[in-house]
């Protein structure tokens, strides 16, 4: 047996080398294969690695798509793919029905999820309205809806304030007041119900002309309008519409407690009248707590209109006063051929309000409590 004094002297001697080189070039070929499969695997370790994070961040922005879409229909209209790259900046493009996400990979999964989801909210959220909003309303609604996908995660959430958020606020100061509106908006249930479902509907109208300062003014102020709405106490009046050149909406609020118990739907009914005559093109009822069941009345009335046909119907949990109430919303469309033209909607609301003369019921049933109306209309077989 060699002694450790004779191994070393082995390895010191120019025999060793020029032996273990010979062995080296005649087994070059295997040594190649065995170093190509050792890299194979940990290649494919890496990849199968940054799939997973793939997968779970495409994950996270689609289930929040569905989300909004169950709110607000199509506004968030392209799925999501991401592909890794070297380039240090995310970028996003559309192919097909998807959005295709470049990034740079993370280490941190968290840091991976924000860039991911500022690319692909930039790129996918209202698409054909983009051109037409006001600046500061496009970027408040992009991170608004950014934060929505990153909240539920504490490490991302922190990424998403201090590397996105604090930034863009700093280089535009009146960014954080409208995303805080927008953030007010969503607490209340309007943010995707009622904001970016006009804000859609306003792009698919105009799209592909020119955007102009007037629309994107017009945006702003109602995003505004919408503020003033979704902020008012209990029991102070304010104007529930927004009647602008290209958003013509209002907000029928069953939010004053008793007024339903003592009037019956009737100062409804009179509000979507003039409604109806003031042109507008969408009509939401809204109402929380105990005003939920006469909310879902009034909605049933107003399908009996021919004038008008129902969107979207939802509810939904907001938070008051510390307190979480029941919330719906309710909306409803005015036919293209009735929004202009103010005598056919007005022939439109005269043939309710003759329809329950018919039965003798404008004196008595407009005054009914929202806990009996339902079940007279139907009685009366005004309702199904």
């Amino acid at each position: 047996m060699l002694s450790i004094e004779a191994i070393i002297a082995l390895i010191i001697s120019n025999g060793f080398w020029i032996s273990l080189l010979v062995l080296f070039l005649n087994w070059y070929e295997k040594f190649e294969k065995l170093v190509s499969l050792v890299s194979r695997a940990f290649s494919f370790m890496k990849k199968a690695e940054r799939a997973t994070v793939a997968w779970g961040i495409q994950a996270e922005i689609d289930g929040l798509r569905r989300s909004i879409e169950s709110e607000a229909g199509d506004v968030l209209p392209y799925g999501i793919r991401i592909e890794w790259v070297q380039q240090t900046s995310p970028d996003a493009f559309i192919k097909g029905n998807q959005c295709i996400i470049l990034l740079n990979h993370h280490r941190n999964q968290a840091t991976n999820l924000v860039y991911a989801a500022v690319a692909y909210v930039a790129k996918s959220l209202l698409p054909h309205a983009r051109q037409y909003l006001d600046p500061v309303i496009l970027r408040s609604g992009d991170l608004t809806v950014t934060k929505k996908i990153v909240r539920d995660n504490k490490d991302a959430l922190e990424c998403f304030n201090s590397e996105i958020v604090e930034p863009a606020i700093a280089s535009e100061p009146g960014l954080r007041n409208y995303c805080t509106i927008m953030e007010g908006l969503d607490d209340r249930g309007l943010f995707s119900r009622v904001m970016l479902r006009e804000l859609h509907d306003l792009g698919e109208s105009l799209y592909p002309k020119f955007g102009s300062k007037a629309v994107a003014d017009e945006t702003r102020s109602f995003v505004e309008a919408m503020e003033r709405m979704a902020s008012k106490e209990r029991g102070i009046d304010a104007f529930p519409d927004f009647l602008g050149a290209q958003i013509r909406t209002s907000l029928v609020l069953l939010g004053r407690k008793g007024v339903i118990a003592q009037h019956g739907i009737s100062p409804y009914l009179a509000w979507i009248k003039k409604c109806l005559e003031n042109k507008v093109r969408t009509i939401y009822i809204l109402a929380s707590g105990e005003n939920v069941e006469g909310a879902k009345v009034l909605s049933k009335w107003l399908i009996n209109n021919e004038k008008v046909e129902k969107m979207s119907d939802q509810d939904y949990k907001i938070r008051f006063d510390d307190t979480v109430l029941p919330a719906t919303c309710i909306g409803f469309r005015v036919k293209e051929e009735q929004a202009g033209d103010s005598k056919s909607t007005r022939v439109g609301t005269e043939s309710v309000e003759h329809h329950t003369q018919s039965y003798g019921l404008v004196s008595d049933l407009l005054k009914t409590p929202a806990s009996c109306l339902e079940d007279v209309l139907r009685h009366q077989h005004v309702l199904p």
